[in-house]
Protein backbone atom coordinates (compact mmCIF):
# COMPACT_ATOMS: atom_id res chain seq x y z
CA UNK A 1 0.00 0.00 0.00
CA UNK A 2 3.05 2.26 0.42
CA UNK A 3 1.39 4.79 3.49
CA UNK A 4 2.74 2.75 6.29
CA UNK A 5 -0.87 1.51 7.28
CA UNK A 6 -1.28 -1.87 8.19
CA UNK A 7 -3.78 -3.47 5.70
CA UNK A 8 -5.95 -6.90 6.76
CA UNK A 9 -5.42 -8.57 3.39
CA UNK A 10 -8.20 -11.96 2.22
CA UNK A 11 -7.79 -15.47 3.13
CA UNK A 12 -8.99 -17.81 1.16
CA UNK A 13 -11.45 -19.61 3.65
CA UNK A 14 -14.65 -21.26 2.22
CA UNK A 15 -18.26 -19.66 4.05
CA UNK A 16 -21.19 -22.06 4.10
CA UNK A 17 -23.47 -19.71 3.22
CA UNK A 18 -26.77 -20.08 1.16
CA UNK A 19 -27.69 -17.60 -1.91
CA UNK A 20 -26.35 -13.99 -0.95
CA UNK A 21 -29.72 -12.69 -0.97
CA UNK A 22 -31.23 -15.63 1.03
CA UNK A 23 -31.56 -13.07 4.15
CA UNK A 24 -33.47 -10.31 1.76
CA UNK A 25 -36.52 -14.13 1.28
CA UNK A 26 -36.69 -15.03 4.92
CA UNK A 27 -39.86 -14.04 6.40
CA UNK A 28 -39.98 -11.47 9.26
CA UNK A 29 -41.25 -14.01 12.30
CA UNK A 30 -38.85 -16.28 11.40
CA UNK A 31 -36.33 -14.29 11.75
CA UNK A 32 -37.45 -12.76 14.82
CA UNK A 33 -37.20 -16.58 16.47
CA UNK A 34 -33.41 -16.10 15.67
CA UNK A 35 -32.91 -13.25 18.71
CA UNK A 36 -31.02 -14.57 21.73
CA UNK A 37 -33.06 -15.27 24.55
CA UNK A 38 -31.01 -13.22 26.96
CA UNK A 39 -31.56 -9.74 25.17
CA UNK A 40 -33.88 -7.16 26.06
CA UNK A 41 -36.31 -5.58 23.89
CA UNK A 42 -37.00 -1.75 24.82
CA UNK A 43 -37.88 1.56 23.77
CA UNK A 44 -36.56 5.27 24.33
CA UNK A 45 -38.03 8.39 23.26
CA UNK A 46 -35.76 10.46 20.85
CA UNK A 47 -37.17 14.06 20.55
CA UNK A 48 -40.70 12.80 20.55
CA UNK A 49 -39.71 9.91 17.83
CA UNK A 50 -40.27 6.09 19.47
CA UNK A 51 -37.28 3.93 19.02
CA UNK A 52 -36.65 0.29 19.53
CA UNK A 53 -33.42 -1.28 20.48
CA UNK A 54 -32.10 -4.51 21.60
CA UNK A 55 -28.93 -5.26 24.66
CA UNK A 56 -27.53 -7.81 25.43
CA UNK A 57 -24.60 -9.20 27.30
CA UNK A 58 -21.68 -7.32 29.40
CA UNK A 59 -18.46 -5.63 28.95
CA UNK A 60 -17.23 -2.81 26.73
CA UNK A 61 -20.42 -1.33 24.72
CA UNK A 62 -21.46 -2.06 20.87
CA UNK A 63 -23.73 -0.03 19.02
CA UNK A 64 -25.11 -1.83 15.78
CA UNK A 65 -27.10 0.17 12.76
CA UNK A 66 -28.71 -1.63 9.96
CA UNK A 67 -29.14 -0.56 6.27
CA UNK A 68 -31.78 0.95 4.40
CA UNK A 69 -35.28 -0.95 4.55
CA UNK A 70 -33.53 -3.48 7.14
CA UNK A 71 -33.91 -3.74 10.97
CA UNK A 72 -32.26 -5.57 13.67
CA UNK A 73 -33.25 -8.59 12.89
CA UNK A 74 -32.35 -8.48 9.45
CA UNK A 75 -29.01 -7.48 9.89
CA UNK A 76 -28.08 -8.87 13.01
CA UNK A 77 -29.73 -11.65 14.58
CA UNK A 78 -30.21 -13.26 11.48
CA UNK A 79 -26.73 -13.05 10.87
CA UNK A 80 -25.78 -13.73 14.56
CA UNK A 81 -23.85 -10.98 14.65
CA UNK A 82 -25.39 -9.69 17.85
CA UNK A 83 -25.68 -12.73 19.83
CA UNK A 84 -21.84 -13.47 18.91
CA UNK A 85 -20.66 -10.19 20.01
CA UNK A 86 -23.41 -10.27 23.08
CA UNK A 87 -20.94 -13.06 24.59
CA UNK A 88 -17.88 -10.60 24.57
CA UNK A 89 -19.34 -7.01 24.83
CA UNK A 90 -22.37 -5.22 25.87
CA UNK A 91 -24.10 -4.94 22.06
CA UNK A 92 -26.92 -2.69 22.01
CA UNK A 93 -28.65 -2.81 18.48
CA UNK A 94 -31.00 0.24 17.54
CA UNK A 95 -33.70 -0.11 14.44
CA UNK A 96 -33.16 3.34 13.39
CA UNK A 97 -36.00 5.37 12.94
CA UNK A 98 -38.22 4.90 9.81
CA UNK A 99 -37.45 1.10 10.05
CA UNK A 100 -37.96 -2.41 12.31
CA UNK A 101 -39.96 -1.70 15.26
CA UNK A 102 -39.66 2.33 15.55
CA UNK A 103 -41.66 4.85 14.40
CA UNK A 104 -42.11 5.86 11.09
CA UNK A 105 -43.06 10.17 11.29
CA UNK A 106 -43.46 11.35 7.55
CA UNK A 107 -41.39 13.89 5.62
CA UNK A 108 -37.35 14.00 5.33
CA UNK A 109 -37.04 16.53 7.95
CA UNK A 110 -37.21 13.77 10.49
CA UNK A 111 -34.14 11.80 8.60
CA UNK A 112 -30.71 12.37 7.80
CA UNK A 113 -29.37 14.41 10.84
CA UNK A 114 -31.80 13.69 13.21
CA UNK A 115 -31.04 9.89 12.85
CA UNK A 116 -27.62 10.36 13.41
CA UNK A 117 -28.49 12.49 16.80
CA UNK A 118 -30.84 9.48 18.00
CA UNK A 119 -27.47 7.53 18.45
CA UNK A 120 -26.43 10.43 20.56
CA UNK A 121 -29.86 10.13 23.06
CA UNK A 122 -29.56 6.45 22.66
CA UNK A 123 -25.44 6.72 24.42
CA UNK A 124 -27.35 9.15 26.79
CA UNK A 125 -30.29 7.06 27.85
CA UNK A 126 -28.03 4.13 28.46
CA UNK A 127 -25.44 6.80 30.37
CA UNK A 128 -22.65 5.58 27.66
CA UNK A 129 -19.82 7.77 27.97
CA UNK A 130 -18.05 6.06 24.92
CA UNK A 131 -18.88 3.11 22.37
CA UNK A 132 -17.66 1.26 19.54
CA UNK A 133 -19.74 1.53 16.59
CA UNK A 134 -20.91 -0.71 14.09
CA UNK A 135 -22.46 0.36 11.11
CA UNK A 136 -23.59 -1.46 7.78
CA UNK A 137 -24.35 0.16 4.33
CA UNK A 138 -26.54 3.34 5.62
CA UNK A 139 -25.83 2.53 8.99
CA UNK A 140 -21.78 2.83 8.48
CA UNK A 141 -22.41 6.37 6.89
CA UNK A 142 -24.30 7.45 9.77
CA UNK A 143 -21.62 6.07 12.06
CA UNK A 144 -18.53 8.29 10.23
CA UNK A 145 -21.20 10.96 10.54
CA UNK A 146 -21.78 10.40 14.28
CA UNK A 147 -17.49 10.27 14.60
CA UNK A 148 -17.25 13.46 12.93
CA UNK A 149 -19.89 15.69 15.20
CA UNK A 150 -19.66 13.49 18.20
CA UNK A 151 -16.00 12.11 18.16
CA UNK A 152 -15.70 11.88 22.12
CA UNK A 153 -18.39 9.63 22.26
CA UNK A 154 -16.46 6.81 20.50
CA UNK A 155 -14.29 4.05 21.03
CA UNK A 156 -13.91 2.79 17.68
CA UNK A 157 -16.14 2.42 14.73
CA UNK A 158 -16.42 -0.51 12.37
CA UNK A 159 -17.44 0.52 8.78
CA UNK A 160 -19.52 -2.50 6.83
CA UNK A 161 -20.06 -1.79 2.96
CA UNK A 162 -20.20 1.46 2.69
CA UNK A 163 -17.87 4.66 1.41
CA UNK A 164 -19.59 6.94 3.56
CA UNK A 165 -20.58 10.02 2.04
CA UNK A 166 -17.64 12.16 1.19
CA UNK A 167 -18.84 13.86 -1.68
CA UNK A 168 -22.62 14.87 -2.83
CA UNK A 169 -21.94 12.18 -5.83
CA UNK A 170 -22.25 9.78 -3.42
CA UNK A 171 -25.88 10.09 -2.00
CA UNK A 172 -26.68 10.05 -5.92
CA UNK A 173 -28.17 6.53 -5.75
CA UNK A 174 -30.41 7.01 -3.28
CA UNK A 175 -31.42 10.18 -4.56
CA UNK A 176 -32.23 8.04 -7.58
CA UNK A 177 -34.10 5.77 -5.33
CA UNK A 178 -36.24 8.19 -3.69
CA UNK A 179 -37.33 9.72 -6.99
CA UNK A 180 -38.21 5.81 -8.41
CA UNK A 181 -39.99 4.73 -5.13
CA UNK A 182 -41.99 8.49 -5.97
CA UNK A 183 -42.75 7.19 -9.10
CA UNK A 184 -44.04 3.68 -7.90
CA UNK A 185 -41.16 1.78 -9.80
CA UNK A 186 -39.98 0.01 -6.26
CA UNK A 187 -36.56 -0.65 -5.53
CA UNK A 188 -35.82 -2.77 -8.66
CA UNK A 189 -33.29 -0.67 -10.25
CA UNK A 190 -31.83 -0.10 -6.93
CA UNK A 191 -30.67 -3.60 -5.98
CA UNK A 192 -29.48 -4.52 -9.75
CA UNK A 193 -27.26 -1.76 -8.84
CA UNK A 194 -25.75 -3.68 -5.73
CA UNK A 195 -26.28 -6.78 -7.68
CA UNK A 196 -24.97 -5.87 -10.79
CA UNK A 197 -24.92 -8.31 -13.68
CA UNK A 198 -22.53 -11.41 -13.57
CA UNK A 199 -21.89 -14.94 -12.67
CA UNK A 200 -24.28 -16.07 -9.22
CA UNK A 201 -25.77 -12.94 -9.81
CA UNK A 202 -29.77 -12.68 -8.99
CA UNK A 203 -32.09 -12.94 -11.97
CA UNK A 204 -34.68 -10.31 -12.99
CA UNK A 205 -37.50 -13.22 -11.44
CA UNK A 206 -35.07 -12.93 -8.04
CA UNK A 207 -34.71 -9.33 -8.43
CA UNK A 208 -38.91 -9.16 -8.61
CA UNK A 209 -39.30 -11.20 -5.79
CA UNK A 210 -36.89 -9.36 -3.75
CA UNK A 211 -38.64 -6.14 -4.67
CA UNK A 212 -42.14 -7.63 -3.29
CA UNK A 213 -40.98 -8.86 -0.17
CA UNK A 214 -39.46 -5.22 0.86
CA UNK A 215 -42.10 -3.11 -0.51
CA UNK A 216 -44.62 -5.53 1.62
CA UNK A 217 -42.52 -4.34 4.90
CA UNK A 218 -41.55 -0.83 4.54
CA UNK A 219 -43.62 2.49 3.50
CA UNK A 220 -42.10 3.62 0.09
CA UNK A 221 -42.80 7.15 1.10
CA UNK A 222 -40.73 6.85 4.04
CA UNK A 223 -37.98 5.17 2.62
CA UNK A 224 -38.19 7.89 0.50
CA UNK A 225 -38.00 10.10 3.26
CA UNK A 226 -35.09 8.50 4.68
CA UNK A 227 -33.12 8.41 1.02
CA UNK A 228 -32.90 12.30 0.66
CA UNK A 229 -31.72 12.55 3.85
CA UNK A 230 -28.29 10.94 2.99
CA UNK A 231 -26.84 14.39 2.06
CA UNK A 232 -27.00 15.32 5.92
CA UNK A 233 -24.50 12.65 6.61
CA UNK A 234 -21.58 13.94 4.50
CA UNK A 235 -17.80 14.28 5.85
CA UNK A 236 -15.71 16.81 3.87
CA UNK A 237 -12.10 15.49 3.38
CA UNK A 238 -10.76 18.09 6.18
CA UNK A 239 -13.39 16.41 8.79
CA UNK A 240 -11.97 12.85 8.05
CA UNK A 241 -8.38 13.99 8.01
CA UNK A 242 -8.83 14.66 12.01
CA UNK A 243 -10.32 12.26 12.97
CA UNK A 244 -8.88 9.70 15.61
CA UNK A 245 -10.79 6.80 16.33
CA UNK A 246 -9.37 3.67 14.78
CA UNK A 247 -11.61 2.25 12.45
CA UNK A 248 -11.88 -0.93 10.66
CA UNK A 249 -13.13 -0.64 6.94
CA UNK A 250 -14.97 -4.17 5.90
CA UNK A 251 -16.20 -5.05 2.22
CA UNK A 252 -16.84 -8.14 0.27
CA UNK A 253 -14.60 -8.52 -3.18
CA UNK A 254 -17.83 -9.06 -5.19
CA UNK A 255 -19.00 -5.42 -3.85
CA UNK A 256 -19.69 -2.73 -6.02
CA UNK A 257 -18.74 -0.36 -3.79
CA UNK A 258 -15.36 -2.05 -2.92
CA UNK A 259 -13.12 0.81 -4.45
CA UNK A 260 -15.07 3.42 -2.69
CA UNK A 261 -14.92 1.69 0.43
CA UNK A 262 -11.01 1.44 -0.06
CA UNK A 263 -11.01 5.28 -0.57
CA UNK A 264 -12.48 5.93 2.61
CA UNK A 265 -9.72 3.71 4.62
CA UNK A 266 -6.98 5.39 2.83
CA UNK A 267 -8.42 9.06 3.60
CA UNK A 268 -8.84 7.83 7.92
CA UNK A 269 -5.26 7.83 9.71
CA UNK A 270 -6.66 4.95 11.85
CA UNK A 271 -8.34 2.88 9.22
CA UNK A 272 -7.44 -0.48 8.21
CA UNK A 273 -9.17 -1.87 5.16
CA UNK A 274 -10.30 -5.64 5.12
CA UNK A 275 -11.97 -7.42 1.72
CA UNK A 276 -13.99 -10.30 2.87
CA UNK A 277 -13.99 -13.13 -0.11
CA UNK A 278 -16.16 -14.67 -1.39
CA UNK A 279 -19.13 -12.21 -0.01
CA UNK A 280 -21.03 -9.11 -2.15
CA UNK A 281 -22.91 -6.27 -0.55
CA UNK A 282 -25.17 -8.55 1.61
CA UNK A 283 -23.95 -11.86 1.86
CA UNK A 284 -21.08 -10.15 3.45
CA UNK A 285 -22.44 -9.76 6.67
CA UNK A 286 -23.16 -13.48 7.03
CA UNK A 287 -19.78 -14.39 5.95
CA UNK A 288 -17.52 -16.12 8.84
CA UNK A 289 -14.23 -13.94 8.47
CA UNK A 290 -16.56 -10.93 8.93
CA UNK A 291 -17.48 -12.00 12.64
CA UNK A 292 -13.81 -12.83 13.35
CA UNK A 293 -12.50 -9.91 11.99
CA UNK A 294 -14.77 -7.70 13.81
CA UNK A 295 -14.46 -8.98 16.93
CA UNK A 296 -10.99 -9.35 16.84
CA UNK A 297 -10.50 -5.71 15.94
CA UNK A 298 -12.64 -5.04 18.83
CA UNK A 299 -11.20 -6.73 21.50
CA UNK A 300 -7.61 -5.37 20.45
CA UNK A 301 -8.65 -1.46 20.61
CA UNK A 302 -7.29 -0.20 23.85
Amino acid sequence: MGDGRTRVHPSHRQPVKPHPFHSLLVPVLMLTSLAPRASESRHFDSNGVRLHYRVAGTGHPVVLLHGITRSIEDDWIASRVFPELATRFRTIALDQRGHGQSDRPPGVQHYGHPMVEDVRRLLDVLSIEKAHLVGYSMGARIALRFMATHPGRVRAGVLIASGGVRHPSDTEPFLALADALDRGEGFRAFLRAIAPPGPGSLSDAQIAAIDRQILSRNDPAIVAAVARGFPDWHVPPDALAILRPPVLALVGHRDPVQPAVAQLAHALPSARLHIVPDSDHVSVLSHPELLDALTGFLEATP
